[in-house]
């Protein structure tokens, strides 16, 4: 049992090392500490700087665990970071540790993923973030990158990664706890051998923290293709009964996927197999291309046909049988998966302005691909004028756009910078979405998960746990040097015109960008 410090790795290591200094003098017995670092050279500079002060300095023992990716820049590398960092956590409750979680260690895209799975754990004691309070001033600030550690000496270095203590905020984020978590963690990793809790997941939200439990790695995708016989069959049920149609729709989005088809073949007809997706009775009836699925991945898969639509009823049939199906379904592919009809989406886009205000104009951008995005909601700090002078100057460019745009400035807030700061934005964020809830009732809430500072992402979760919602939105730039390149076309943009084609992305290919969703774990 030891008291244990974890924390994603990012380009400023100093904050790691001080802020195990610091819970060091709180009278923390502070152990050991575990960096979760991504596959990026200065970061692993970063890394070997900072065991060698945690060890030699603070005499603590120091496990890293090498993350596969340079930056969480991904939809596949969220997901495998969120493994990892459950499996770090698991390992440390196996060994009765005490855990310090800190959301600031790591890039953004981190920190904004860390307070996913935190409520999971109940060896995690404290979720934490640390402020340099001259971040603002150049002369005075604390927390160095890797790339201006590497141009000073060792010694200036060294003295570097401790700031002193009272330059330095390290605060608690207050965080939910789940009840019944063992129960609920254990049936997440098998499901098979474990009865459901008593709690209500949506299907998307029960996979995707399925994929994180059992550290299922992501795969290539499989093409899905419908039979005219199928796409008829889906076209007239989403006329009849939309609900099941979306119901079959998330069927074949996890049929494309070679582990989950696999494991969901249910009984087998010649070539043909059902694909059964646990409790819910919607059954496509399918077969594989080139090979059958059976001899996956021996032999090569690249394509699923689903050739019919069946239900099973409560006695066990099916409606059709596969007999049935057999006989009058035509077996050539017609049709591609992104041919289904889809509901035309609603929106309303919910965004904090932080450092980094394009998020928002990404976000909305990439959503309008989607639907029709109703409203843009900006949240900011209503003390702090930088952030409310870039939250106004974003909203000027949302009107231009023709967007419905409106600045919801937090009262008595300049940033979140205590526990206190904490409550008042969760308790803001809350009563907004809530009353976009009543507004817009037909309409999703997009909450976006990133946006606003570090410590914001994990509280905009937990706010979307309180008022109900089942899901926030997660945007990034798949491209670090393009990442790059748009900070510098920002800051050299000639006009307000020229600022607003990089703001909506009219200067990029949208592939670049990725929008996708984290499921919220209902509070139970």
């Amino acid at each position: 049992m030891a008291e244990v410090l974890i924390a994603p790795l990012g380009n400023h290591p100093a904050i790691i090392s001080a802020t195990a200094q610091k819970l060091l003098e709180d009278g923390v017995a502070l152990e050991r500490v575990h960096l979760l670092c991504p596959n990026e050279p200065l970061i692993r500079q970063g890394a070997e700087w900072l065991r060698l002060e945690l060890e030699d300095t603070l005499r603590l023992s120091t496990e890293q665990c090498d993350l596969p990716f340079a930056d969480a820049n991904s939809e596949q590398a969220a997901m495998e970071y969120l493994q990892a960092l459950a499996a770090t956590l698991q390992t440390c409750e196996a060994m009765n540790d005490r855990v310090h979680l800190l959301l600031a260690g790591g890039r953004k895209n981190l920190s904004a993923l860390t307070g996913v799975i935190a409520q999971f754990f109940p060896c995690v004691q404290h979720l934490y973030h640390l402020l340099d309070v001259y971040e603002d001033n150049p002369l005075r600030r604390n927390l160095f990158s890797v790339d201006e550690l590497c141009r000073m000496n060792d010694a200036d270095r060294r003295l570097k990664m401790f700031p002193s203590a009272a330059s330095l905020n390290l605060f608690e984020v207050p965080f939910p706890r789940f009840a019944d978590v063992a129960a609920i963690r254990r049936y997440l990793h098998d499901p098979l051998a474990q009865a459901i809790p008593t709690l209500s997941l949506d299907a998307e939200t029960e996979d995707f923290y399925k994929d994180i439990f059992q550290q299922r790695r992501s795969e290539s995708l499989f093409d899905l293709q419908l039979s005219e016989t199928a796409f008829a069959a889906f076209n007239e049920l989403w006329e009849r009964d939309r609900n099941r149609a979306e119901v079959f729709r998330t069927c074949f989005e996890q049929m494309r996927q070679p582990e989950r088809l696999k494991n969901g073949v249910h009984g087998t007809f010649g070539t043909f197999h059902f694909y059964k997706r646990r409790r819910t009775p919607e059954r496509p009836f399918f077969y594989t291309k080139p090979n059958p699925i059976a001899l996956y991945p021996t032999k090569a898969v690249n394509h699923v046909v689903v050739c019919g639509l069946s239900i099973e009823q409560g006695d066990g049939q099916y409606d059709p049988t596969a007999d049935e199906l057999l006989a009058k379904a035509d077996k050539t592919p017609q049709h591609s998966f992104s041919d289904l009809p889809k509901a035309h989406r609603k929106m309303v886009l919910l965004a904090p302005v932080g450092d980094s205000p394009m998020v928002a104009s990404q976000a909305y951008t990439l959503l309008r691909q989607e639907g029709e995005v109703l409203r843009t909601v900006l949240l900011s700090p209503e003390a702090n004028q930088s952030l409310t002078n870039q939250a106004q100057d974003l909203k000027a460019h949302f009107e231009r756009e023709g967007a419905i745009c409106e600045l919801k400035p937090i009262p008595d807030l300049e940033d979140v910078m205590s526990t206190a700061d904490c409550e008042v934005y969760l308790r803001f964020v809350a009563q907004t979405i809530a009353e976009l809830q009543e507004q817009y009732q037909d309409a999703d809430i997009n909450l976006l998960l990133s946006g606003g500072r570090k410590s914001m992402a994990a509280l905009n979760l937990f706010a979307a746990q309180r008022t109900g919602l089942t899901k926030v939105s997660h945007t990034l730039i798949t491209d670090p040097a393009l990442e790059l390149q748009i900070e510098a076309d920002l800051k050299n943009a000639a006009s307000a015109k020229a600022r607003r084609e990089i703001l909506f992305l009219r200067q990029y290919c949208l592939d670049q960008f990725t929008l996708f969703s984290v499921p919220v774990f209902p509070i139970v």
